[in-house]
This record gives C-alpha cells, sequence and structure tokens, in this order.
C-alpha cells in the first residue's frame, strides 16, 4: 500500500517537471506565499483582539455603570469581548438595543 502511494506522488512529480507546467509551479507558490502572509496577518489582528478586549473585560466588564446601561452581555469575559471588538473594528459597533457603542460609552464615562 505505501509502496503504491510512493510511486503516485512520483509520478504526479514527473507531471510538474514537464515544460508546460511551469505556470502552475509558479501558481503554486504564490498561493503558499501568500497564505504565509496571510496567517501573519490574522495572527497580528488576533494579539491586537485579544489586547483590547482583555483590557475592556478588565475596565468595563466589572464597572457597575456597565450594568445600570445593559451592555454587560457585551464585556463579561474574554471571548465575548473580543467579538465585541471585533464587531467594532469592523463597523457595527452597536449595542443589543441598535445605539451606537461608541457615544454610549463616550456619555457614561
Amino acid at each position: 500500500l505505501r509502496m503504491s502511494r510512493l510511486v503516485r506522488v512520483t509520478r504526479i512529480m514527473k507531471v510538474f517537471r514537464f515544460h508546460w507546467m511551469k505556470e502552475l509551479r509558479l501558481m503554486l507558490k504564490g498561493l503558499i506565499g501568500g497564505l504565509r502572509t496571510l496567517v501573519t496577518a490574522m495572527l497580528l489582528l488576533f494579539a491586537v483582539l485579544y489586547v483590547i478586549a482583555g483590557l475592556a473585560t478588565y475596565l468595563l466588564g466589572r464597572d457597575p455603570r456597565i450594568r445600570d446601561l445593559g451592555l454587560e452581555s457585551l464585556f463579561y469575559n474574554l471571548p465575548i469581548s473580543m467579538f465585541t471588538t471585533f464587531r467594532c473594528l469592523a463597523g457595527q459597533c452597536d449595542a443589543d438595543s441598535g445605539a451606537p457603542l461608541p457615544s454610549i460609552l463616550a456619555t457614561e464615562f
């Protein structure tokens, strides 16, 4: 079974050595290089979201004024705060009532 798989892989490698497959090889190299950049960007975005959400959870999640405003469901733990932060970065930064979250927080704090 292993030998047949090895034969299949070598046949595929022989196909990639043909001159007319040069463009496909270039496309695959570009795809792999682009994936590396995409993963790096996603990790950087995750790190920024993690830090901002951690601060929001620590500062806003424990504040009694947030409970009075009805925003406790947006900041009570880290994953929910990360989702709220991502929503704000993506442009949909609204409370459950539909009011803009930055204006609510700015008037209260």
